[in-house]
């Protein structure tokens, strides 16, 4: 019976496998917030991108703000949500708004877009990271 001391494939020991899986579960909360910030800013950018321009106000508003689990994207005028869902608003007084620039849902758009593909990008990049500190402890 093979004892666990002697094993290695290619290089890896038990040693630096464990070295490696060490610094791995140490940087990947880091990486993941990381990646979790980029996505939102990502998305805060391609929604302002298409947010509707009456004053700019609304699309000045827009900001990537920390919470405990993540990041939450929002536009912070006291019509965004008005304009997003229905298209009007208090600075339209009441009246439909004119989208030939920007469109309602400007959010909720860029949010579904990414949101497909988004666990293929994180898995990804953190492959990327492991194969990295893998090949350094090897």
């Amino acid at each position: 019976m093979s004892k666990v001391k002697d094993l290695k494939i290619e290089g890896i020991t038990p040693e630096n496998l464990s070295r490696g899986l060490g610094e791995l579960a140490k940087k990947a909360p880091k990486e993941f917030d990381k990646l979790l910030h980029q996505e939102a800013e990502t998305i805060k950018s391609e929604a302002v991108q298409i947010a509707p321009i009456k004053t700019s106000a609304l699309r000045k508003s827009a900001r990537v703000d920390p919470v405990l689990m993540g990041y939450v994207v929002g536009f912070y005028t006291r019509y965004a949500a008005a304009v997003h869902e229905m298209g009007y608003g208090p600075a339209t007084k009441g009246k439909t708004f004119n989208f030939r620039r920007g469109e309602p849902k400007y959010l909720e758009k860029p949010y579904r877009k990414r949101k497909k593909t988004m666990v293929k990008r994180f898995m990804e990049h953190m492959m990327k990271v492991s194969m990295g500190i893998v090949q350094r402890n090897i």
